[in-house]
């Protein structure tokens, strides 16, 4: 929609260019033109219906008027009486009957943006004009440059005109003036002589041919009824150029849900006119349109059924599926020659009258829905039931809208514009940071600022440890055959059992290394290089499995880092800022976590292969009677024989095989020292990787704390301006928030006033 409402890039119109001013002792009003200083009489005025004259109605409609002079209009949706039709509907006419207000009928003036007319009745009579400028249409985002630069001079166009006619009454004065210089303020068209300005004025015409901006006309007099209609650009078809545009315009109205629709036909094919498929658009359409049709006395006897069913409007009609609860009214429009004739609205009466005395129309046998007066008693009738509707539920809305804005702008926190306060809004955080930080680190899980699983990061780090000491337990069972035998007995045959044990990878791969660095040793001795060998090929898995450790815990320390600040920094960008420049602390801790493993790995492959630990000892026995208790187990089970001729046996064999026993003994002093270096290391990578590093005095949980804030950034103001300066969106933002919370206070006061003057308590306030 806001495409469609987007204006065109071509030159700037001068808005003052060769227009009179139609400010009192400047305008030379012909005599022969008409004119809006007559008398109500003249014009052939109604009393305003009795419902609209009681203080309690006075009371709801000035509610709502005072509620759109503040432009709240903006923030909520106000109740107002929209007129939609197609062009050459009498749309127009049918405005001008209702206000007797000679608008412009047939020459596109005043149908290229929404004209609000506002009745009032005062004592004294009144004309006020301004000008209300689009909204949508400063869209930046959907806006070329040069279409940026034609709004911002229809801006300063519309500035203008709102500046000439601020406080002054153009009661009296050539109206069809007025509505042409506030044409050229919202469309920029000139009116400037001359064959070029007239090519640039069909140019810009073409590509600016509706706007949002909305004429605001307000009448008063002590024969005005109170009612304020706002007037829709015509529809047209779907191939005319401007048929998106003015669908648009339509559609931004009619969507409002407190909006009622007066919707303008004429006795043409329902068929053909788009204001159907506009009615059929609106929710509860039945209750929120009351339907006019124009040009009644173009019909025929006989002809246009459609019409005679809607002004019955019987519901029980099976054939009609019209129906509205305010029914369908009739009108007669003053004919073109007519009109060229300069009548006045008496004759445009009197002629109406005449007509609907015809028996075509008295046969329908609805006399209250037919001509002007009838109609504006049901719109005003229809205008104020709605308005009663709305205000029980548009009262608490705008206390809601307010309530909203202000807890919005105390998530913006403090203004931070100078640098003491960005220091200020910092310090403040960090204080809050290192607290809950701490608790987090310390497991005080009952003090952080949220119940959330990401920020216990002392459970975290425990789970993760527990893991790791796992599967670092897993690794050394499954190197070392802990839980299940290494090898199997085949046969009681001894010539079999060296190539059984050999099946076993890890003990096969013992002997080759035992074979490899064979040296001076004796025969019965293994080269105290084997150890050292076989203990520095086991220790790369620690990396792996250590390394895997640290890139869990730095992600997790990630993670409590952005859920603490999310619940402590309201302001997401400040939030966003803020873990950036932790980010940089949570690379450099995780770099030396990585560097200490280094060196921890780097002192177990040294090759000093040593221990104060006496379970070493212990560790070997247990190894050497586990493996004879599964030998003898599983020659048993080959052939039951004497137990102690078994062990004899055995003990035999492992005496000629020595390098089976140099296998087993190498393998049996690696499992046992393995076991004791494994759980040195595990707890090296707790102390000096974990608690030095990832959690240490450098870790991103740490260093964002008051005094260490204050030595990063004391005289600092770029790098401070960086990180807690409020940026262009942030102002704009607060900006938004405060103008929108200033006009909503503005109307809860107006509301608190109304509820006292009706003596009402309970709504919503």
């Amino acid at each position: 929609m806001k495409d469609d409402l987007a204006f065109g890039n071509s030159e700037s119109f001068n808005s003052g260019d060769n227009i009179a001013d139609p400010r009192p002792g400047s305008l030379q009003t012909p005599t022969d033109r008409m004119s809006i200083h007559q008398d109500d009489e003249e014009f052939g005025a109604i009393p305003a219906p009795e419902h609209l004259g009681n203080e309690d109605t006075m009371l709801k409609l000035g509610f709502i008027e005072e509620l759109k002079g503040l432009g709240i209009n903006e923030l909520v949706n106000l109740p107002q009486l929209v007129v939609v039709g197609d062009q050459s509907s009498g749309k127009s006419s049918v405005l001008q009957a209702i206000t007797r207000l000679p608008f412009p009928v047939d020459d596109g003036l005043c149908t290229r943006f929404p004209t609000e007319v506002s009745l009032q009745r005062a004592p004294a009579k009144s004309l006020e004009l301004s000008i209300a400028k689009p909204v949508r249409a400063f869209d930046v985002l959907s806006q070329t440059a040069a279409q940026k630069k034609w709004v911002d001079r229809q801006s300063a166009r519309i500035d203008d005109f709102n500046t000439r006619w601020q406080g002054q009454n153009a009661q009296g004065l050539e109206f069809i003036t007025i509505i042409t210089e506030a044409r050229t303020a919202i469309m920029g068209d000139s009116l400037e002589a001359g064959q070029q300005a007239r090519k640039a004025n069909v140019a810009q015409s073409k590509k600016n041919m509706l706007s949002d901006a909305t004429l605001r006309i307000v009448q008063k007099g002590p024969g005005e009824i109170n009612i304020t209609i706002i007037d829709m650009p015509g529809l047209v078809s779907s191939t005319h150029a401007a048929h998106r545009m003015a669908k648009a315009l339509v559609d931004h109205y009619i969507s409002n849900p407190r909006s009622i629709v007066l919707a303008v036909a004429h006795p043409a094919n329902v068929e053909t006119q788009d204001i159907f498929e506009i009615i059929a658009t609106i929710q509860n359409w039945k209750n929120r349109v009351i339907g006019v049709i124009t040009k009644c006395d173009k019909i025929e006897e006989g002809g246009d059924d459609w019409v005679h069913k809607a002004i019955k409007n019987d519901e029980s009609d099976v054939t009609f599926d019209r129906y509205l609860s305010y029914g369908w009214l009739a009108l007669r429009n003053l004919s073109p020659v007519e009109r060229r004739a300069k009548t006045d609205d008496n004759f445009r009466d009197k002629m109406e009258e005449k007509l609907f005395q015809q028996r075509i129309w008295t046969n329908l046998d609805r006399p209250g829905q037919l001509g002007i007066k009838n109609l504006k008693a049901a719109l005003t009738k229809m205008h104020n039931e709605h308005v009663t509707r709305s205000i029980p539920e548009l009262i608490p809305e705008i206390k809601m809208r307010l309530d909203n804005d202000k807890k919005n702008i105390e998530g913006l926190g403090s203004p931070r514009i100078t640098s003491e306060s960005q220091m200020n809004c910092l310090i403040n955080i960090a204080t809050k940071y290192s607290l809950h930080a701490a608790d987090a680190i310390d497991g005080h899980n009952d003090r952080l600022p949220i119940n959330n699983a990401e920020l216990k990061i002392r459970k975290i780090v425990r789970d993760a440890l527990d893991d790791f000491r796992d599967r670092m337990q897993l690794d050394y069972e499954e190197r070392f055959n802990c839980n299940r035998p290494a090898f199997i007995l085949e046969s009681e045959d001894e010539e079999t059992w060296e190539n059984s044990i050999l099946k076993n990878k890890y003990l096969a791969e013992i002997g080759r290394c035992i074979n490899d660095n064979r040296g001076k040793e004796m025969a019965d001795e293994v080269n105290t290089a084997v150890l050292r060998s076989l203990w520095i090929e086991l220790t790369p898995n620690w990396r792996l499995q250590t390394k895997r450790l640290i890139q869990s815990l730095v992600h997790s320390i990630g993670k409590a880092v952005e859920f603490l600040l999310a619940a402590i920094c309201p302001d997401k960008s400040l939030q966003i800022n803020i873990k950036n420049l932790l980010d940089e602390d949570k690379i450099a801790v995780a770099k030396h976590a990585n560097h200490e493993l280094d060196l921890l790995l780097h002192d177990e492959k040294s090759g000093l292969i040593i221990t104060l630990n006496t379970w070493n000892l212990e560790r070997l026995k247990e190894h050497r009677d586990n493996r004879m208790r599964h030998m003898l187990a599983i020659l048993d089970r080959i052939k039951r024989r004497d137990k102690d001729l078994v062990t004899a046996q055995v003990n035999s064999w492992f005496a000629r095989h020595t390098r089976i026993q140099a296998i087993f003994t190498t393998h049996d002093k690696l499992a046992s020292y393995y076991d004791i270096g494994m759980r040195r290391f595990m707890d090296n990578v707790c102390h000096q990787v974990c608690e030095r590093h990832l959690l240490g005095r450098k870790s991103p949980l740490r260093t964002f704390a008051p005094d260490l804030v204050t030595k990063r950034f004391e005289g600092n103001e770029e790098a401070l301006r960086k990180i807690a300066g409020e940026n262009k969106n942030q102002l704009e933002e607060r900006k938004r928030l405060e103008d929108s919370h200033a006009l909503l206070r503005r109307a809860m006061q107006k509301a608190n006033q109304y509820c006292l003057s009706i003596g009402v308590q309970d709504m919503g306030l």
